[in-house]
């Protein structure tokens, strides 16, 4: 599909990182709050990140322990020149 869009040295890699974060709460509010379902949220009632985020650092605290949380991540990196 790049090459048909006209892009030339393709490099395609799967990078492979741990993800560290010192509380549940942190971690929740990154997924919650730093995610795009946020807005939407948001514009239905507001008060209701406070409790989403709660809820998700519990669900995290009851899998991955409350603190020294460490998940792995993954990311494909594409870079092409034109």
């Amino acid at each position: 599909m790049l090459k048909e869009a006209g892009f030339q040295e393709i490099k395609i890699e799967v990078v492979a990182k741990v993800g560290a974060v010192g509380r549940a709460e942190d971690a929740a509010t990154g997924l919650v709050q730093g995610n795009p379902v946020a807005v939407a949220i948001a514009e239905r009632d507001p008060s209701l990140l406070p409790v989403i985020t709660k809820a998700v650092a519990q669900a995290i605290a009851g899998r991955f322990g409350d603190t020294d949380i460490r998940a792995p991540m993954r990311a494909i990196v594409v870079q092409a020149q034109t």
